[in-house]
């Protein structure tokens, strides 16, 4: 009964259902669905809906067959404001931290987005309970989806280039570019290595967009640290990543020490008279 009455709008009756201890997170047989799911295609007042469903408990994490919440089934429906509904009425009573971190688990980079949006919080409190959240999904072993976590690096990395290049100079300045660029090395080997596990030149026409993704990481890794040094050459910046790629193969101790070697050298050499860097690895 509750799910006819949601599905036709019917605010006071469903109401009526809720007070009357119907369960709110009950599903249908044939598609799993929840109430809130059904809220959907409800013939009127979703939005009401959403505020009413939600507000008696509704479970906005709940997955129907196709393994969708109901917000994610309003974005395929392409009701966007339904689903940016949602989002706030989830979140509004919780924890900032606690808020990133569902929808971060969740996976949908629009829901996200939409959250962000919501909350709009200062710029660096932002960064610190999206990095926190981060942390401890990787922490608990939580698998995300590839683009969001690629989302998540990205954001993070801009962050620390922002840090780096507002802040002083001197040794400590040096310090955190050597950090900074030992870090995106590892990622453009970690990114080239998955392309590889993942694509070859048989299907390299039929590249998605996590495929595309990967590519634009990987390059824009590449120009920040031929930027860095004052439009490097190509082939410098390929002297810095080949080495590191190389130790990475002699397993995870080795290459500790070894890829910030490769850096260590480079800003060793890269103002010295001759411009090309030395061909021995450190």
């Amino acid at each position: 009964m509750l799910f006819e009455a949601v599905q036709c709008g019917d605010l006071p009756r469903v109401a009526t259902l809720l007070d009357g201890g119907v369960d709110v997170n009950g599903r249908d047989d044939k598609f799993f669905n929840t109430a809130l799911h059904r809220a959907v295609f409800a013939k009127e007042n979703r939005l009401e809906l959403v505020d009413l469903l939600v507000g008696r408990g509704a479970d906005c994490n709940a997955l129907n067959k196709k393994y969708l919440t109901a917000s994610e089934l309003a974005l395929e429906t392409k009701q966007d404001e339904l689903a940016k509904r949602m989002i706030l009425r989830e979140t509004e009573h919780l924890a900032n931290h606690l808020a990133y971190y569902l929808l971060i688990r969740r996976g949908n980079l629009q829901l996200f987005e939409y959250l962000i949006s919501i909350k709009r919080l200062k710029y660096e409190d932002e960064i610190l309970i999206i990095a926190k959240a981060y942390a401890e999904l990787r922490l608990k072993n939580v698998p995300l989806k590839e683009h969001m976590e690629a989302y998540l690096n990205e954001i993070l990395i801009n962050h620390d280039y922002w840090l780096i290049n507002s802040g002083g100079g001197g040794r400590g300045r040096q310090r955190k570019d050597r950090v900074q660029n030992v870090h995106r090395i590892r990622e453009i080997i970690e990114n080239v290595r998955e392309l590889f596990a993942k694509y070859d030149n048989h299907n390299l026409m039929d590249v998605d967009s996590i495929f595309l993704l990967r590519l634009s990481y990987i390059l824009e890794n590449i120009f920040f640290i031929r930027n860095h040094y004052k439009e490097l050459p190509l082939h410098h910046v390929e002297f810095c990543i080949e080495p590191a790629r190389r130790a990475e193969s002699l397993g995870r101790k080795r290459n500790a020490r070894a890829i910030p070697g490769v850096c260590l050298f480079y800003h060793g050499t890269k103002n010295s008279k001759d411009s090309t860097p030395s061909k021995r690895i450190v």
